[in-house]
Parts: C-alpha cells; sequence; structure tokens
C-alpha cells in the first residue's frame, strides 16, 4: 500500500470491493490485522454491511473460534 496511512488506505480499497455487495449482506470477519486497520475498519462500521465477529478461544485448537460481536 502507498500513501501516508496504509491503514486507511486498507480500509478504503474494502469499502470498494462491497460497494457492489447486496443490502443484507453479512460479512465474517476473522480478524488478524494491525491495530491501526482495526481502529480505521471500526469507524466505517456504519457503512458497511453487517459485520460478524469472531474470537479465537486460545490452546483450544486452530479452529476455536465463536461468534463474539455482531
Amino acid at each position: 500500500m502507498e500513501g501516508e496511512n496504509p491503514a486507511q488506505d486498507l480500509v478504503n480499497r474494502l469499502d470498494e470491493e462491497l460497494a457492489d455487495h447486496p443490502e443484507g449482506t453479512r460479512i465474517h470477519l476473522f480478524l488478524g490485522a494491525p491495530h491501526g486497520f482495526a481502529f480505521f475498519l471500526g469507524l466505517r462500521t456504519r457503512s458497511l454491511p453487517a459485520l460478524q465477529m469472531y474470537e479465537h478461544r486460545f490452546g483450544e485448537g486452530p479452529s476455536a473460534f465463536e461468534p463474539s460481536v455482531l
């Protein structure tokens, strides 16, 4: 990513990619990203489709994810 704020650039790119999805689309997000990206993504949640986020239960295996925030 080029520019002064790569995290903001990445969120802008995500907005562009999601613009074509129909209303009512839910995005399932397993986020492993820098804090800057998560912050800017959080600022945009009202303009994005519904986000279902997941949490990893450490120590319970590689597929130990459970829904956290919707």
